[in-house]
């Protein structure tokens, strides 16, 4: 496999359910849900396949018909995969991710689904097994670090930060915060500070890019909120 050439560029990517990923450069990975806008039409065949008698015909007729369905969803998503983590890792040249325990996670019944249909795992193997043909740097983070409730500017913990807070405005130096942005952020930096071949200032050249970010947007609100007269 030929190497890449290499390039001076780092990134952290937060992995959601809302947007797929979100990473430190301001980019985005939008969520296609391939198996939730197939999943009307998965019910239905399935319940046709339900009412045919076994062992005939047309059950096994049935049984091809709702695995070429599940085939052709997986090949939908797959093909998302490849052309997203391949994107990643010819952009960057260190590559920098949480172990986010997904078998733990599926355990929520409620959100089960939806992770699976992410398929985090596959685009963290697909990453990992590219960054080694492409001769990236890849460097994988406890899941257990406060990325999220830190704030990236001053370091300030928030501690009554919940699943469900999406922006936040930081206490102690009043930074305007997006949640995931604000996470990848701090990945960035604990990240690089592992790194081999990407200058750790590179971290600080995001944190200004991401204030530039956070100021602009809240402005952007605030003038929203007294057009609308909030």
């Amino acid at each position: 496999m030929n190497k890449l050439s290499s390039n001076k560029n780092a990134v952290a990517l937060d992995m959601g359910l809302m947007t797929f990923a979100k990473l430190s450069n301001g980019e985005e990975i939008k969520n296609l849900r391939f198996y939730k806008k197939a999943e009307k039409r998965v019910k239905k065949i399935q319940k046709k396949l339900s009412k045919k008698q076994k062992g005939s015909n047309n059950r096994k007729k049935a049984i091809i018909k709702v695995a070429k369905v599940h085939e052709k969803i997986k090949n939908k998503r797959n093909d998302f995969l490849h052309k997203e983590s391949l994107k990643v890792i010819r952009d960057n040249q260190t590559i920098i991710m949480e172990d986010l325990k997904v078998k733990n996670m599926i355990r929520n019944k409620k959100l089960s689904k939806s992770i699976q249909d992410a398929s985090w795992s596959e685009f963290n193997r697909m990453i990992k097994y590219k960054a080694r043909w492409y001769g990236r740097e890849y460097i994988e983070l406890d899941a257990f670090y406060p990325s999220t409730k830190k704030c990236s500017i001053c370091g300030y913990k928030n501690q009554k930060l919940d699943i469900h807070t999406r922006k936040w405005i930081c206490p102690k130096c009043r930074t305007f915060h997006d949640r995931d942005y604000n996470a990848t952020i701090n990945q960035l930096k604990i990240g690089l500070g592992q790194s081999k071949l990407t200058p750790v200032d590179y971290a600080m050249a995001a944190e200004q890019k991401y204030i530039f970010w956070s100021t602009s947007y809240h402005k952007r609100k605030q003038e929203a909120c007294h057009f609308n007269g909030e």
